[in-house]
């Protein structure tokens, strides 16, 4: 899985963001938050892939914030 990814389309936002978040996760990976198409999602890496699961535009925001708020020490 790529952290941090952005496609970029010329004078529009990122259209495939994703983003690690904090220290949450397991042997296979963390928390990660991406969006896409308008749309929010969040999923932990798992033995099997990723199944991301949608979520509100808030929750997305605040766990951006969350990780904005860690600094640049704690990535």
């Amino acid at each position: 899985m790529k952290r941090n990814n952005t496609e970029t389309k010329p004078n529009t936002e990122p259209t495939n963001y994703i983003r690690s978040i904090g220290g949450i996760g397991n042997y296979y990976g963390g928390l990660s938050v991406k969006a896409k198409g308008g749309k929010y999602f969040w999923a932990i890496e798992n033995y099997d892939g990723v199944s991301w699961e949608e979520i509100p535009a808030d929750l997305f925001t605040a766990l951006n914030a969350l990780e904005d708020s860690r600094g640049n020490s704690q990535r």
